[in-house]
Order: structure tokens, then C-alpha cells, then sequence
């Protein structure tokens, strides 16, 4: 059994995101007017780590990896269809 540790929100503050492994710094968003600044676990970057959907936060780590995973694989199967066609296949 896997325990999730929490790590408090203290801008300066380190973790490493269970679901990705990515290493997270606790800083200050910069959202613009009307919403409100505050902290947030944000990627080596400064984009926020985690969105909120539905109730729920979740890894925009898994999502991004997604989106680059399935977008090469549909790179991937295009170039072998070029190749079929190049050979007569």
C-alpha cells in the first residue's frame, strides 16, 4: 500500500507529484483580475501543476504526456502509411 505523504503549502516549499514525478515548487499564482492570487504546486516553469475539473484536482503532468504520447503515435502511423505508399504497399 502506497501512502501519500502531504507536504504543506508554504511558498518555498518542495514535493514530488505521485502521479507524474514531477518536482513541484510551492509558489504565488499570477492569475489576473478578478481572480485571486494565492499559493499553488507549480512546475519548474511557474505553470500551475494541478487543474481543477469536476470536484476534483488532477496532474496536468499525465495529461501533458498524454497529449505528446498520442500525438506521436498519430505521427508515427502517418509515416508508416507514406512509407506503404512509396513502396506500393
Amino acid at each position: 500500500m502506497m501512502m501519500l505523504m502531504v507536504i504543506e503549502k508554504k511558498e518555498g516549499a518542495t514535493m514530488v507529484c505521485s502521479a507524474c514525478g514531477a518536482n513541484l515548487t510551492c509558489r504565488m499564482s499570477s492569475y489576473k483580475h478578478p481572480y485571486t492570487n494565492k499559493l499553488q504546486w507549480q512546475n519548474s516553469d511557474g505553470s500551475a501543476h494541478y487543474s481543477y475539473n469536476g470536484g476534483k484536482f488532477t496532474c496536468t503532468g499525465t495529461k501533458k504526456e498524454k497529449e505528446i504520447l498520442t500525438k506521436a503515435l498519430q505521427e508515427q502511423d502517418e509515416m508508416l502509411r507514406e512509407a506503404e505508399l512509396s513502396i506500393g504497399g
